[in-house]
């Protein structure tokens, strides 16, 4: 337990609490693929000035698997998701446009319909909807017994990959693996605990 905590809190500092780089606005596209339906990839980025930024997956519409984008801050407080264009039925993109100030970032990239738990005014160590079912697609999706996952709402087969790409940000990486999820969550749970006790401890003095 202390060892995972000890992971928790070191990827909190590396890849969040870090420095802002002040570094020219660009755009980074990173790559990877899902091993099951109700993965979690989550990824850093750093916006040095205030700036409209796009996020966005373009991997859909190659045959990689419905996509849905999460956006939190970097101490895990929900800020905003997407899973395509408003009202579509279909598998499409998932894209966020916002304003964002300069700071970190947490993004989440999930499978549809693995939607994050509570939404605004939740946090990343809530949770994912679909956490701990595996390949849901097909039961959801599905109707040919040999299709195992990545069904998409046509029930078409999709692909593991994805392809998402960050713009006019100053960098973005991917959360390292294993564990990517469950270290996050516990070091973001141990990180609002200390900033908890701190401030019962200024309020006793």
């Amino acid at each position: 337990m202390k060892l995972l905590l000890t992971q928790a809190m070191a990827a909190l500092a590396l890849a969040c609490l870090a420095p802002v780089p002040q570094a020219q606005a660009a755009s980074f596209t990173l790559t990877g693929s899902f091993n099951q339906d109700d993965n979690v990839r989550l990824f850093s980025f750093h916006v040095a000035n205030s700036s409209p930024v796009s996020l966005r997956t373009t991997s859909v519409a190659t045959g990689g698997f419905d996509t849905i984008l999460t956006l939190f801050s970097s101490t895990g407080a929900f800020l905003s998701q997407n899973d395509g264009p408003p009202g579509s039925l279909l598998p499409n993109d998932a894209t966020i446009q916002q304003s964002l100030a300069p700071a970190s970032y947490i993004l989440a990239l999930t499978e549809f319909d693995n939607f994050q738990l509570t939404g605004p005014g939740g946090n990343l160590s809530d949770g994912f909807q679909r956490a701990g079912q595996g390949n849901f697609t097909a039961a959801l999706f599905g109707s040919n017994p040999s299709e195992k996952a990545f069904i998409d709402v046509t029930g078409a087969q999709r692909t593991s990959n994805f392809s998402l790409t960050f713009d006019n940000v100053s960098s973005a990486s991917a959360v390292p693996e294993p564990a990517t999820f469950a270290i996050f969550v516990l070091g973001l749970a141990s990180l609002a605990g200390i900033r908890f006790g701190r401030r019962q401890s200024s309020n006793r003095s």
